[in-house]
Formats: C-alpha cells, sequence, structure tokens
C-alpha cells in the first residue's frame, strides 16, 4: 500500500513463512510493517520460548525509527504474541501502546476495516484442516524423508512402501486430527499405536498363513505412527506438548528455540 503519517504499524516475528504470510495480506493496505527479531521462530513458539519479548519489540521500534514516519503510537501485535511479550516495559522504553490484533494474518484486512476492533472469530485460535496438513508435512516430511535416505541404503526393497505408508499416515493423522480418540497428543498415539497393534494380531491369528511382507507392512506402520506422533500435541496450537515435560525430566531441557520447564 500508501503509508503514510495516519497509517497503523504491525509487529510480527522473522519466521520466514509468517513474514510471507503478513506480507500477502498487508499488500494492498496502507500500513507498516515492522519485523522482530525472533530467532527465525514463529509467533507462539518464540513468545512461549523467551525469543518474542519486550525487548524485540523494542529493538525493532528503536532501529526501524518508526517514531519518525507516523503521529500514532500504537503498535499492533499478533494476539499470541501476548505471553511473551510486557507491554507495559515496551511503553515505558517506547512510548509505544501494545495493542494485540487478530490470530490469523488472514483476519488483518477485516480488522483494519473494523477499525480496529476485534470480533469473536478473530479471538479464536482454530486449526482447520488446511493448517494441520501444512503444519504436518512441515514437521513430518523431513524426518520421514531423511529415513527415505537410510532405507535407500540398507533397505532398498521397502522404498515404495515406505513412501506410500508414509504419506498416507501422515495425511490420516494431521487430517483426521480432531476425530482421532484421545485427549491429546500421546493419548491419540497411543490409541493408533494400540489399532495398528491389534490389526497385526488380528493378521496373524486370523489368516491361516501369515506373510511376512504384511507382517513388515504393520511393524513400518507401527513405527511410522511414533515418528509422525511423537509430539502430537505440541504441533497444535490447541494444546500443550507431551514431549517437553519429558525433556525437562530428564534434564535435557531444550531443543531449539523453547525452554521445556514443564510446559509447553
Amino acid at each position: 500500500g500508501q503509508p503514510d503519517e495516519r497509517s497503523p504499524v504491525f509487529v510480527t516475528a522473522n519466521f520466514d513463512l509468517t513474514v510471507k504470510r503478513v506480507t500477502r495480506y498487508l499488500k494492498n493496505l496502507d500500513c507498516y510493517l515492522l519485523i522482530a527479531p525472533t530467532g527465525g521462530i514463529n509467533v507462539w513458539c518464540a513468545a512461549k520460548g523467551g525469543n518474542f519479548t519486550a525487548h524485540s519489540v523494542i529493538s525493532v521500534v528503536k532501529t526501524s525509527r518508526i517514531s519518525n514516519k507516523v503521529t500514532n503510537r500504537t503498535l499492533i501485535l499478533p494476539q499470541l504474541a501476548a505471553p511473551g511479550v510486557d507491554a507495559e516495559l515496551v511503553r515505558k522504553e517506547t512510548g509505544w501502546q501494545c495493542k494485540f490484533g487478530p490470530v490469523h494474518a488472514k483476519d488483518i484486512p477485516e480488522y483494519i476495516a473494523n477499525g480496529l476492533e476485534k470480533t469473536d472469530d478473530m479471538r479464536r485460535v482454530q486449526w482447520p484442516l488446511v493448517d494441520r496438513l501444512d503444519v504436518g508435512i512441515g514437521v513430518s516430511f523431513p524426518i520421514c524423508l531423511l529415513i527415505l535416505v537410510i532405507l535407500a541404503v540398507f533397505l532398498s526393497d521397502w522404498l515404495a512402501e515406505f513412501a506410500i505408508l508414509g504419506g498416507g499416515l501422515l495425511l490420516f493423522m494431521y487430517g483426521l486430527y480432531p476425530f482421532i480418540p484421545g485427549k491429546a497428543g500421546w493419548h491419540k498415539l497411543l490409541f493408533l499405536e494400540a489399532l495398528t497393534g491389534a490389526g497385526l494380531l488380528s493378521y496373524i491369528f486370523l489368516v491361516a498363513d501369515p506373510s511376512m511382507y504384511i507382517r513388515g507392512l504393520f511393524f513400518m506402520a507401527m513405527g511410522l505412527v511414533v515418528v509422525i506422533g511423537t509430539d502430537f500435541g505440541g504441533v497444535t496450537p490447541l494444546y500443550r506438548s507431551d514431549l517437553d515435560p519429558l525433556l525437562d525430566k530428564l534434564g535435557i531441557g531444550r531443543i531449539g528455540p523453547v525452554d521445556f520447564t514443564g510446559r509447553s
């Protein structure tokens, strides 16, 4: 757009996918966008892990010199940044007020049209099918690809089966996530493991001459369920991680950007 001194100022994390999505929805709007330094981590994880804080916001306000471009002193941050950003500290250090906008970037145009007021839907965290598949592919595909490379070296005869089973289970597990029995996370994982194990036992006891090949497929499926669902709760914006508290108890305490202290 063509922002001027009266235009709203938005802030987001410097996670590449987030920046691309936010800029897509701001493309034809007259506003400014500040990219806060969060270590390349998305809004929710950075806010919970101590990477999207008041200091991140203070830093980008000062380095961007946005105060010289607009007359208003209101920063609009993503709602999911709220757990990590001390709005009062930002105000004391910069003179800017923090206002938390919609959860999803797609709602920003309507949010601006509403005079920077959120509707109930804009406040609600959702995890629709498109987002589930997006996260599932992003999280599980690299791991499955690595296993595929290892299989290509040591068990090349199983490559096609692994690719088909892996792709099918990934789509099934993330696509039907809300409908899989279990409160969340490992409850759902255990249900799927039990279901697959029951299928294996049924095959062994009900078929007169069970094939080793079919048995192998069942065992492969059980392994893939574990790989895809290891942190089945933590990958969602709705539930806490089951893996993080375990890592904390084991003394690992930190993987990637997030410090695990028994919380998601």
